[in-house]
């Protein structure tokens, strides 16, 4: 939910970046496979995905080590 929020507060603010940093696969996931994604936020997951962000997605592990997964 926080990351459907920090996309949606971008869009509205006209902003084209949104460096996202995240300790979970789950979402990692949910960018490529957006029908992972519970039906209860899909609708909100696919109105975020239509937003004209570019975004920057890094993978922070449990032991801290930086991993890039995704650029778009």
């Amino acid at each position: 939910m926080a990351t459907i929020m920090a996309i949606e507060f971008d869009a509205s603010n006209n902003r084209s970046k949104l460096w996202l940093e995240t300790n979970s696969q789950l979402l990692v996931h949910a960018f490529t496979h957006p029908t992972i994604v519970h039906w209860t936020l899909y609708t909100k997951w696919m109105n975020c995905m239509k937003f004209k962000v570019n975004y920057k997605l890094v993978f922070v592990s449990g032991i801290l080590k930086f991993q890039e997964i995704l650029k778009v």
